[in-house]
């Protein structure tokens, strides 16, 4: 998972604000105690 992330967040990756979007949900998801 971290390493996905990780790529994802690469400089020049072309789905930035798809990324950002991603890791809002998946914020949510870790505060609500969903695994992943």
């Amino acid at each position: 998972m971290l390493a996905d992330r990780e790529r994802v967040l690469s400089p020049g990756h072309p789905d930035l604000a798809v990324t950002r979007a991603s890791l809002a949900l998946w914020r949510d998801a870790a505060a609500s105690g969903e695994p992943g």
